[in-house]
């Protein structure tokens, strides 16, 4: 119970921190997708690897590092964890490129910046965000 406090604890303040990074950055990331499902997931998955009960873990779970884990606890568990998030951001990576090659192929991938200048949901929706006169 502790440890599901700590990993909540920890990743949201991972989150909270990459999102700060990220507007001191000016990183474009509207919907803080990576700030918050790729850093609070890989931040949990990693402390899951550090804090999972061992005793919950079947010592055969992870055939390649079974020694490992009988030897130094949870260092074969969190390998594990890390090489699995490892594979993800490949499979992520991988998924985007298709997707955006796809994408790029049917469609122009980005507007001009006289329409970026003028506003985006004038240009996409006739329709301000806020009222222009006020600002």
């Amino acid at each position: 119970m502790e440890a599901s406090i700590l990993i909540g604890i920890l990743t949201a303040v991972a989150c909270f921190i990459a999102v700060r990074v990220k507007a001191t950055i000016q990183f474009d990331d509207s919907l803080d997708t990576f700030m918050l499902h790729g850093v609070g997931g890989t931040v949990g998955a990693l402390l899951t690897g550090i804090l999972a009960y061992k005793a919950l873990v079947p010592g055969d779970y992870f055939p390649l590092c079974a020694k490992i884990l009988e030897d130094s606890g949870h260092f074969g568990l969190f390998i594990a964890q890390l090489k699995a998030v490892i594979l993800t951001y490949g499979f992520v990576a991988l998924g985007t490129a298709i997707i955006l090659w796809i994408l790029g192929a049917l469609m122009p991938m980005g507007v001009s910046i006289e329409e970026e200048e003028r506003g985006l949901d004038f240009v996409a929706h006739g329709e301000e965000a806020y009222d222009p006169m006020t600002n």
